[in-house]
């Protein structure tokens, strides 16, 4: 199907564990609009599942909450122009996330030219956002507040609120423009606000390395998470660029732990082509 609209519609899964999904997509589609839905108490409030190949998804004014996964992709789902505004992803485990396809070494064709702005992520559980596959993307904006936050009940191991952990593929490039990063990755262990890598390390990753031309992050700020930006040693950068951010929490000193990491212990190297 093509040029279909979704708009001012509510979407509620049943109450406990769901096997269900507000709105899949399992085939072909173009120009679909989804605007003003709420989806809540599903396993999946979005989902691109396998076989679907999805040219042009809007997605504005939308509320994905209380589900397993905000929005989805799965590891052989693959969509393209794809822009998310004015949204909010809330008490999902993970907000937004997508799953690489380890059977192929070209995963930057599955989920590329993304676009996210203004538009909010808070209280999930494990993480904000979280991409195996994603490229050409922009993210504007964007507000990630209490990923594994304080006073959630089930600790997390490793909750972060923006990740990007590049598997399978040749990524070009990912810009991070005025992000809002507080408080994520404060319950459990080993918790992150801004986590980026390409992963070539290790026997499965290094026979089958991922790169990433260029990342961008610009303004904005970072701030109340253990670690609040770790680059991961695992990883080949040609261009890294970090301006004018806020890193930390200003007037409270050791509220953050650090600031900055560039992780070298990981197999694998950190090759960083120009950095400013």
């Amino acid at each position: 199907g093509s040029n279909v609209t979704i708009s001012d519609l509510q979407v509620e899964g049943p109450v406990g564990s769901s096997p269900t999904v507000g709105i899949l997509f399992n085939s072909a589609v173009s120009n679909i609009a989804v605007t003003n839905v709420l989806a809540s108490l599903h396993q999946a409030g979005i989902r691109v599942d396998t076989g679907a190949v999805v040219t042009g998804l809007t997605i504005s004014g939308t509320t994905l909450t209380n589900c397993g996964n905000g929005f989805e992709m799965t590891a052989t789902g693959k969509a393209s122009s794809v822009s998310m505004t004015n949204g909010v992803i809330s008490n999902c485990l993970y907000g937004m996330s997508s799953t690489g396809d380890n059977s192929r070494l070209d995963n930057q064709l599955d989920f590329t030219g993304v676009t996210i702005t203004d538009t909010t992520f808070t209280n999930n559980t494990t993480k904000g956002l979280y991409f195996e596959k994603i490229d050409n993307a922009v993210l504007t904006n964007v507000t990630v507040t209490d990923t594994a936050g304080a006073g959630m009940s089930v600790p997390a191991v490793n909750g972060v609120g923006m990740q990007f952990n590049l598997k399978f593929g040749a990524y070009t490039a990912i810009t991070v423009t005025n992000p809002t990063l507080t408080g994520n990755g404060v319950v459990g262990s080993n918790g992150i606000g801004l986590m980026v890598a390409a992963r070539n390390d290790g026997s499965t990753y290094g026979a089958n390395p991922a790169s990433l031309a260029a990342f961008t992050l610009s303004g904005g700020s970072i701030s109340g998470s253990p670690t609040n930006i770790s680059v991961q040693g695992a990883i080949t950068l040609a261009n890294a660029s970090l301006s004018g951010t806020l890193i930390g929490s200003s007037g409270t000193p050791c509220a953050d732990l650090v600031g900055l990491v560039l992780e070298t212990s990981n197999a694998g190297t950190l090759a960083l082509g120009n950095v400013s």
